[in-house]
């Protein structure tokens, strides 16, 4: 991912055969110059986002979400549930954090949605209880789930706005939730840009995401092509 002035990238080299160890390091992208080691103490790191000062990283997928301090070092529990916690982002004045929580059956039930939270953001574990769910479950009655399922959750340039993907009318398509100052939903969610092109669906399949600038979003669609052959039998001539 990128630094907010685009300065630094900041990458994840995995774990090799030879050692089970990953590390974080970032690359200056504008100046040159080598790449520096930031943080190697986890077997393996899932980043999300990058504090708008440039100080701390979300990383954690799973059931927990974390602060990496770029500063010390250290690594501090942030959100903890017994649900899959993941796409932890900021909000612009970095007092916030949008994320997700969905069932650990979410690959295996039909029914089990995803959620979009906001907690604030704070160098220690916030309960679950200051945990805000921003979706309004009123858009459907008839759905199958109560809520809006919703995946990779960013703040617009203003922090009023959560744009989050969703597959609410059976097509993977961008929504959005305008949020009072509170952080909490103001209305409903409604829908920004639908995807409903079978050939040209929105991709996860990368883990590129959904990237939101002033006026701008943009996002990773696939392409799905296919062919089909006829094999004939080769005629048997004279031997």
């Amino acid at each position: 991912m990128f630094n907010h002035d685009g300065s630094k990238l900041i990458c994840v080299q995995y774990p090799s055969s030879e050692s089970w160890q990953n590390f974080i390091f970032e690359v200056p992208t504008l100046a040159g110059g080598l790449s520096r080691k930031i943080w190697d103490k986890a077997v393996f790191s899932w980043l999300s986002d990058l504090a708008p000062d440039g100080s701390a990283l979300l990383e954690g997928y799973g059931a927990a979400i974390r602060e990496l301090d770029l500063v010390s070092g250290a690594a501090t529990l942030l959100f903890a549930d017994d649900s899959n916690l993941g796409n932890g982002h900021f909000s612009h004045d970095g007092r916030w954090v949008a994320f997700t929580s969905a069932p650990k059956t979410e690959f295996v039930s039909k029914n089990a949605k995803s959620r979009v939270y906001v907690a604030p953001f704070r160098k220690t574990l916030v309960p679950r209880s200051e945990w805000i769910q921003v979706i309004s479950n009123t858009l459907d009655s008839q759905a199958s789930a109560a809520v809006l399922e919703g995946f990779d959750p960013r703040f617009s340039e203003n922090d009023k706005l959560i744009f989050f993907e969703s597959d609410h009318d059976g097509f993977s398509c961008i929504w959005a939730q305008r949020l009072r100052a509170d952080m909490r939903p103001d209305g409903d969610p409604f829908a920004v840009y639908h995807s409903h092109e079978r050939k040209l669906p929105l991709s996860r399949a990368h883990g590129a995401g959904l990237a939101v600038g002033p006026r701008t979003l943009l996002f990773e669609r696939m392409q799905l092509t296919g062919n089909i052959w006829l094999l004939e039998q080769e005629k048997a001539g004279p031997k």
